[in-house]
């Protein structure tokens, strides 16, 4: 039977070459990978052979370090949400909270009348309250009006005695300038009719 398997170990020690540090990497050949004792009298086979993932000459492709990731453990990365999982998740807790916040209202469980009723007796307390501030606010409205003609009453009085006593001034005033203008013209006249004569 041709191609018989063997399952008994292998010779060389490793059927394919490990590629970890704590292997022992130091009696593998790096460019075909078999143990260094089973070609020691002749040339490595992988000599004039081609690498067909990086097709250089050389070396087999199970020994070929061209697409060999580094063994470090990469950083983890930070998961960041798109802006439809942030609305999605704001949009939840927002419902979340209003529930939660109508579960503990007076009137959960009721009837829909009850709850109407309920709140027109609450609309009837905040509408009176609104008329009792409005006539509070005119009351003191009407107060300042008041005070305010009582203001201009007297800004008018004075106003009016202001006037009399400028009336006063210009009569006080006027007189002796008048007749001190009429004796100047007189004077005047009387100078005339003598150059005259």
């Amino acid at each position: 039977m041709e191609g018989s398997w063997n399952y008994q170990p292998c010779r060389n020690g490793h059927p394919f070459p490990m590629r970890k540090a704590d292997t022992c990497l130091d009696f593998l050949c790096k460019y075909c990978g078999k143990t260094l004792n089973v070609f020691t009298y002749h040339q490595c086979y992988a000599v004039n052979a081609y690498c067909y993932k990086c097709r250089h000459p050389g070396h087999f492709a199970r020994m070929c370090s061209f697409h060999v990731k580094p063994c470090e453990n990469p950083k983890p990365k930070k998961k960041s949400k798109s802006k439809s999982k942030i609305q999605r998740d704001s949009d939840r807790m927002r419902t979340f909270i209003e529930k939660k916040q109508m579960s503990q209202f007076q009137f959960q469980g009721l009837e829909d009348q009850e709850i109407a009723s309920f709140t027109c007796s609450i609309q009837d307390e905040s509408t009176k309250q609104h008329i009792n501030k409005l006539k509070v606010t005119n009351r003191n409205f009407i107060k300042e009006i008041a005070t305010l003609k009582s203001e201009h009453s007297k800004l008018d009085t004075v106003v009016k005695d202001n006037n009399n006593f400028f009336v006063v001034i210009r009569t006080t005033t006027l007189a002796p300038n008048m007749e001190l203008r009429f004796d100047r013209k007189c004077a005047n006249t009387v100078n005339s009719t003598e150059n005259v004569d």
